[in-house]
């Protein structure tokens, strides 16, 4: 069970107890551990968030890609980052 999965079941039970709670962070640390030990994941520059490997330039996650494509259009990434959102068929070309 990911850290999201036990944070959505808890908060679908409606019964969030201490205990529950640090489950939840256990699991989200030891999630962390996992993959700063995994030689398949990078560290997002912006967020310091650990995520798959990518191939885009500076290597920002999934969730601050479109972050610096809307908020930062003439950042020098862009041109890197629609070019790999269209080679995973995230973004047509």
């Amino acid at each position: 069970m990911t850290p999201n999965q036990a944070r959505d079941a808890l908060l679908e039970t409606g019964q969030v107890t201490s205990q529950s709670v640090r489950l939840a962070l256990r699991l989200g640390r030891e999630c962390t551990e996992q993959r700063k030990a995994d030689e398949t994941y990078l560290r997002c520059p912006r967020c310091y968030g650990y995520h798959p490997v990518r191939s885009s330039f500076d290597n920002p996650c999934d969730s601050c890609q479109p972050t610096i494509l809307r908020h930062y259009p003439s950042h020098q990434s862009v041109p890197y980052i629609k070019a790999v959102l269209a080679k995973w068929s995230i973004i047509p070309p």
